[in-house]
């Protein structure tokens, strides 16, 4: 006989579960490619799609075959307007802060891909 436990905590991801950061990544993403590749550069909602793979995949699969000096570059800008601006455009998504409040008596955690210095800088505060 198995016995019901009762939930006493919940782990989320960050981006794509709490916050949409969508936007923010994309804008990077450009004005990072900006800085080494000419003409047009992929829409926002074409660098969407490929969210939360490397960045080098992105970057190969939206048609782009970096060099390793390039993409050198292309990481660092990216990392480095990413981290300024990481937060202009991100917001939870609708509901988010009142499931977080309903769940207040839970211990909850949230374990995001971003490294901890870029999450104080760019998590919107839930309280």
């Amino acid at each position: 006989m198995t016995v019901a436990r009762p939930i006493t905590t919940v782990l989320c991801d960050l981006d794509g579960t709490l916050i949409d950061s969508r936007r923010d990544i994309a804008l990077a993403f450009q004005y990072a490619l900006r800085r080494i590749v000419e003409g047009s550069l992929p829409g926002e909602t074409a660098i969407a799609q490929h969210i939360g793979k490397p960045l080098a995949h992105m970057a190969r699969e939206l048609g782009y075959a970096l060099s390793p000096a390039q993409l050198t570059i292309f990481l660092d800008t990216y990392r480095s307007r990413y981290a300024a601006f990481c937060a202009h455009h991100t917001r939870p998504y609708p509901g988010v802060t009142t499931t977080l409040h309903a769940l207040s008596s839970l211990t909850f955690g949230v374990s995001p891909q971003k490294p901890r210095s870029r999450l104080r800088r760019c998590c919107i505060s839930y309280n």
